[in-house]
């Protein structure tokens, strides 16, 4: 089975170059659409840390703990872009500590 890739970005431009980028890709533009996926083996979720209003809210994070709970069971990867540093999702976030001690999340620093 190919890999799936699920963008769920608040900039639609962005993520259409994500989908670009990865072959397989579903743009999912509310916090239902991308928990409402049913995760299997292999599948990526691509989440804007950012998604939502403020930018600090980081309210994209929420939604990759909320995935991160639903995918226990799968051999699946939740990719989180962001402009901050981890150091600094830490400390606005209280579930970034836990999701960066999990092998199903990585962080990714925009530049």
């Amino acid at each position: 089975m190919s890999m799936r890739y699920f963008i769920y970005f608040r900039n639609p431009e962005y993520a259409k170059i994500l989908a670009d980028q990865n072959p397989n890709s579903y743009i999912k533009k509310t916090e239902s659409e991308i928990l409402g996926v049913d995760p299997v083996d292999h599948d990526v979720f691509i989440i804007d840390a950012h998604q939502g209003g403020d930018m600090s809210d980081l309210n994209g994070l929420n939604v990759a703990y909320k995935l991160c709970n639903s995918i226990r069971k799968v051999n699946a990867k939740i990719r989180i872009l962001s402009w901050f540093t981890k150091e600094q999702m830490v400390r606005i976030n209280q579930f970034a500590k836990e999701m960066l001690s999990s092998n199903k999340v990585e962080f990714y620093q925009l530049p």
